[in-house]
This record gives structure tokens, C-alpha cells and sequence, in this order.
């Protein structure tokens, strides 16, 4: 019998662990807390008290075990180690280190980008510290980030000398080299792609578009939408390219996405993730589309490669009205959960396939996310619909009765987008 090791706990590991036990694979968890602060362990077979991070102790727990196959979910951390564990047990895995380091070093898969024709953004070397020259050949605004680092962890705007001397500083305290990103601040939206891989070939699964609510964080996307405006232009102008970018960071098998920006109606790409996303976007997307990523990532974590052909199954992303959403909950205050309320009758929705939020007692600074509200829509106008209906319904207040939550109410620019992508698509 297969036995797989899942190392952490999120939405993913989970959802992996019991598509595994539904495929009559035994299933154990590990991290460092105890089950009841671990959704992967309550819901796995068994269970250890062994930190993710202890490679050597996984390793030797695993052969006593006979461990058979490694998965990770949506962690970055957890991934890397997915891949050394598995590189010395000698056991199968999606994502070999070489392809992997492309999705963790920022640096090199903008070098990646240019060889194969992706657009990014213009950037400058800092030295440590950073000499007069290299800062005055700097053109304002950029943004500041660690190679290193993802979910914005690290990351400034600089707009003055000032600030970008101090970004710089900040983005080498929080990661584990001195190499850092200063690039071009791109003024635009920000939209997302992402691939599914089999035998060495990509198929686009979805491009959807990431939005900010009004007046909150640029980088507090609230809503991760398959509603966009640019989906015909993107699939035109630049799927061969991403394609190609893909194969030449050798990745062959399991799922790929990338964060985008367009200004002035030209794409940028910022970063390449390989693994299952955090927006979790792929639960509404497997009611959209037919596909089902969690059995996939769990099949390649078996070792049950995939083949070319069955990409085909996946429809084109232009040939549907409906859309798949994540509507992240992002705190408004920072505090403790003190309340929430609302799940029951938001989960009862049409097209809601989950609310998957904190418990309460759960601490947060300001401007982090409590957990999304995954749903499709038929429409724009039905999206819309949802999303006022969850904004009404759910109530998360911090223990002094105060509400914790920023809502998305830009239904315009839904409409608009909406709207755009409909003319382009009719001309």
C-alpha cells in the first residue's frame, strides 16, 4: 500500500490527504503543532510531532515508516522540503530542485524571462550597501523585494532616495541572501495565469485578474476572478511564450502560475509559483472547468505521471460566460477573532463550494487574510450579487465587538471588465 507524508497543514494539505485516502493511500502528517492546531493531522491517518524544517529526523522517520510518497499543498517552505526529502529517499516528485529554484529566486526567473521573450520589468543591482553610483542610476518609483521571498513578505514602493536605502535594508533583513530586486514600479492591474503540466507540455488552465479593494493596500487582493478584461489579449500575445519560459525552467509535470501586471495595455510578469496557489482558486475552478488539481498534485505526489494528451480535456478558458472566484477576507484592525458569524448562510449560497476561514481566538496584524469565500458565477452580475450577499452575511469581529474585515464593493470595475472582455471577444 502507498503511504504518503503530507508536511503541514493548509486548505491543500488537507484536501491531498483525503483525496489520497479516497484513492486507498494511508495517509500521516507532520509539523510541530498538535493535532488540534493542525487540520492535516486531524484529518490524516496518523500523525507526527516532528517540525518540517528537521530534515534528517523526516528522513529517518520515513524509511522506519515506508514512506512512499511526499506532498506540501501551498507552502513554499514546505515544498523545498518536499523536494529534498524526496531527492534522498529516492521517491517520486513533480518538481525537480533545479525547475524549483526558478519559482523561488525572483532574480533568475527574470533572466529566465528575458532568454525566452516574457516580458518583465526594467531592474537595477544594489551592492550591499549600495554605492552612490548604483542608487543614483536607479529611476523612481521601483519597488524593493528579496529574491527569496513571496506574498509580498519583504516588499517596499520607494518613491525617494529615503525610503529605497531603507527598503533595501528591510528586504535583506527578512531573507536568507543579500541579493534583492529593485525594478520599475509598474502602474497598472494586476492579473494572474496559471498551467497545468503533463510529460513536459503546459495548457493554460485560467487567467483571472486580482483586485484591490479602493482606499486598502494595492496588495491586499480581495478578489482573485476568472472575470477579466484581458484573457483574449493574453492568450494571443503571450501563452506561446509562457509556454516556452515553462519548458526552459524545466518543469515537466503538477501546476504552474504567475502574477502579472499590465500598464498601457503591455504584461509584466513578477513571479512564477510552482505549486498549488494560495488563492486556493482551483476549488471553484474544478466546478468551472472539470478539473480537478487537488488529484492531480496528489497523483504526481504518487509518482502517477500524467501524459500530453490528457491536457486536452481542459477547455479554453474563452469559451465560458461563468467565472471561479476567491474572495479573500483581508483584516481591517489588527486583533484577536473575538466572533464570527454568517458561515452557515454564506456556505448555502448558489455556487459557494467553501468558506474556509480562521476560528476564533486567532490573532492577526493589520492587513492579513482570514481566509476566502470560494464560489462560481453564471455572470458578472451574478458575481456581483455574491459578493454583496457574503459582504452583508458574514460578521468577523476582534474581542472588543469591532469588525475585523475590509470588503470588496468595486462592482464597477467587475462591470467594466466584464464588459471589455465581452466587445473583444464579439469583435
Amino acid at each position: 500500500m502507498d503511504k504518503l507524508l503530507m508536511l503541514g497543514s493548509n486548505n491543500s494539505s488537507t484536501d491531498i490527504i483525503l483525496c489520497a485516502k479516497s484513492m486507498g493511500v494511508r495517509t500521516v502528517a507532520a509539523d510541530y503543532y498538535p493535532p488540534e492546531r493542525s487540520a492535516a493531522k486531524r484529518a490524516a491517518d496518523e500523525h507526527w510531532l516532528i517540525s518540517t524544517g528537521d530534515l534528517d529526523a523526516l528522513e529517518r522517520k520515513c524509511r522506519e515508516e515506508g514512506i512512499t510518497a511526499v506532498a506540501s499543498g501551498v507552502s513554499d517552505f514546505n515544498t523545498e522540503q518536499a523536494v529534498q526529502l524526496c531527492a534522498r529517499l529516492g521517491l517520486p516528485c513533480y518538481c525537480t530542485p533545479e525547475a524549483w529554484h526558478y519559482a523561488r529566486d525572483k532574480a533568475d526567473f527574470k533572466a529566465l524571462c528575458r532568454q525566452v521573450g516574457v516580458p518583465v520589468a526594467e531592474d537595477w543591482v544594489l551592492s550591499d550597501p549600495p554605492t552612490q553610483a548604483e542608487l543614483d542610476a536607479v529611476r523612481l518609483p521601483v519597488v524593493v523585494k528579496p529574491v527569496d521571498m513571496s506574498s509580498n513578505r519583504g516588499m517596499s514602493y520607494c518613491r525617494d532616495r529615503a525610503s529605497l536605502e531603507k527598503a533595501c535594508r528591510y528586504a535583506r533583513s527578512v531573507s536568507s541572501q543579500s541579493r534583492l530586486i529593485v525594478e520599475r514600479m509598474i502602474e497598472g492591474h494586476e492579473y494572474a495565469s496559471y498551467y497545468v503540466l503533463a510529460g513536459g507540455e503546459a495548457r493554460l488552465l485560467t487567467f483571472a485578474s486580482m483586485n484591490s479593494q479602493p482606499g486598502a493596500p494595492g496588495n491586499c487582493y480581495s478578489l482573485t476572478t476568472t472575470v477579466t478584461d484581458l484573457t483574449e489579449q493574453y492568450i494571443r500575445e503571450i501563452d506561446p511564450a509562457v509556454r516556452a519560459l515553462i519548458k526552459a525552467a524545466g518543469c515537466t509535470d503538477g501546476y504552474v502560475w504567475f502574477e502579472i501586471m499590465a500598464e498601457h495595455g503591455r504584461f509584466y510578469f513578477l513571479e512564477m509559483g510552482y505549486r498549488l496557489s494560495g488563492d486556493v482558486l482551483h476549488i471553484p475552478l474544478r466546478s468551472l472547468t472539470g478539473f480537478d488539481a487537488i488529484r492531480w498534485m496528489t497523483e504526481c505526489a504518487l509518482g502517477r505521471r500524467h501524459r500530453p494528451e490528457q491536457l486536452a480535456a481542459i477547455p479554453d478558458p474563452r469559451t465560458t460566460k461563468r467565472s471561479a472566484t476567491s474572495y479573500l477576507l483581508w483584516t481591517s484592525r489588527a486583533g484577536a477573532i473575538g466572533e464570527i458569524s454568517g458561515v452557515e448562510q454564506i456556505a448555502a449560497l448558489p455556487g459557494v463550494d467553501r468558506v474556509s476561514l480562521a476560528p476564533v481566538g486567532s490573532g492577526f496584524d493589520i492587513y492579513r487574510p482570514v481566509g476566502p469565500v470560494l464560489f462560481t458565477s453564471d455572470d458578472c452580475r451574478q458575481l456581483c450579487d455574491t459578493i454583496e450577499r457574503i459582504n452583508r452575511g458574514i460578521r468577523i469581529t476582534d474581542q472588543t465587538g469591532e469588525d475585523m474585515l475590509i470588503r470588496f464593493t468595486d462592482y464597477e470595475r467587475l462591470e467594466q471588465m466584464a464588459k471589455a472582455e465581452g466587445q473583444t471577444r464579439k469583435g
